[in-house]
């Protein structure tokens, strides 16, 4: 079973290759995302939404940093610090089942207490008047031009495995209604540093759906 863990904030100790570590912007974290753990951009977010977050960021590096053998399915353990882990425990075995379906791996997690939230400052709830799954594909560039054309004020939801979603160059630099206060973007991307070298290429998409459906 090949172990990986997610921390939020971790000392500036050296961090194992089975460990991720989600700093707050302006810091290095093990893989690229403008949003910080506290998703302070969104403004004030539950705690139980954080975790939800957390627990699918999580998931998804592990399943890109683990390469598959010839037999296909990979027995993963995964560690995840949340709020909530009486309610987390209660439902591991749930998400476990799901995750089997989605990639037909054997998952086992577990959870840790993740620190009382620090009191920072919150950005100001993102005036919009839509948010949308953006995959950089043509159905959601066709959504959001779309949402554009009706004047319509956009958040868009992303993540991607290395480049930013081509797509997303071609809102901001072809339409005249994508002015920064109709636009708005926030992404996770792909494991970076020492993963980089592991990172598993899967002839599917199916591990994304978590991700997805969390955003």
């Amino acid at each position: 079973m090949t172990f990986r863990r997610l921390v939020i904030r971790p000392g500036s100790g050296q961090l194992g290759t089975d460990t991720f570590a989600w700093r707050g912007r302006g810091d290095e974290s093990s893989f690229h995302t403008d949003l910080d753990p506290e998703l302070r951009g969104f403004g004030d977010v539950p705690l139980a939404h954080r975790d939800l977050v957390t627990f699918a960021t999580g998931v998804f590096l592990a399943d890109r940093t683990v390469t598959r053998p010839k037999s296909w399915r990979r027995a993963l353990e995964l560690e995840v610090p949340v709020y909530d882990v009486a309610g987390w425990e209660g439902l591991a075995d749930h998400f476990a089942e799901t995750l089997e379906i989605l990639s037909s791996d054997s998952w086992q997690l577990t959870f840790t207490q993740r620190p009382d939230p620090q009191e920072l400052t919150v950005a100001k709830h993102p005036e919009v008047d839509r948010v949308l799954l953006f995959s950089g594909g043509a159905d959601s560039l066709c959504g959001a031009i779309r949402s554009l054309a009706n004047a319509e004020r956009l958040l868009l939801v992303s993540h991607w495995d290395w480049a930013t979603p081509r797509c997303s160059n071609v809102l901001h630099g072809n339409s005249p209604r994508c002015s920064p206060s109709r636009l708005s973007f926030a992404a996770f991307a792909s494991p970076v540093a020492a993963h980089r070298s592991v990172v598993e290429h899967s002839a599917t998409r199916r591990h994304v759906a978590h991700a997805a459906f969390c955003s």
